[in-house]
């Protein structure tokens, strides 16, 4: 096997077991505590900076046009977010995070105490700064995949 293809397959294990040990234990809490998944998590994240137009929340979210409104659909019943059209352009629909919605993420445990936090204060400050430059470059380069070949769209 050559470099590159040793050095692919361990990167691909070591993102696995970021996503195993550390991404996991997250994603469980979170609907433990707020009934919700990632993903609605990531979109009421998005709409708690702004409001935005449908596509561009998907675009976001790096979402299809089908999965966004299934994951609106299900935010909007529990009155966390809201639909309107566009009064200039009855095309576009907006998404806004309702009251109950911004409570909701305002009243978040966060997760300064658990044990990624803590694993992250133990890292000098050059680590961490390679860190968030190499997990940028994974995720764009998963973002400028062809629709195709992502497996989250």
């Amino acid at each position: 096997m050559d470099d590159q293809q040793s050095a692919k397959k361990q990167a691909y294990r070591s993102i696995m077991d970021i996503i195993s040990i550390i991404g996991e234990p997250m994603l469980v809490e979170l609907w433990r505590s707020l009934e919700i998944t990632l993903t609605q998590f990531r979109c009421l994240r998005l709409l708690y900076i702004r409001s935005m137009q449908a596509g561009d929340l998907a675009k976001n979210l790096s979402l299809s046009a089908t999965s966004l409104t299934r994951v609106l659909e299900r935010l909007e019943n529990r009155q966390l977010v809201e639909r309107s059209i566009d009064k200039e352009d009855r095309r576009r629909i907006w998404v806004s995070l309702t009251p109950q919605g911004r409570n909701m993420l305002d009243t978040i445990k966060p997760w300064h105490d658990s044990p990624l936090a803590r694993a992250l204060d133990s890292l000098p400050q050059e680590t961490l700064d390679q860190i968030s430059e190499v997990a940028t470059q994974i995720v764009e380069a998963v973002k400028v995949l062809p629709e195709n070949k992502t497996p989250y769209s």
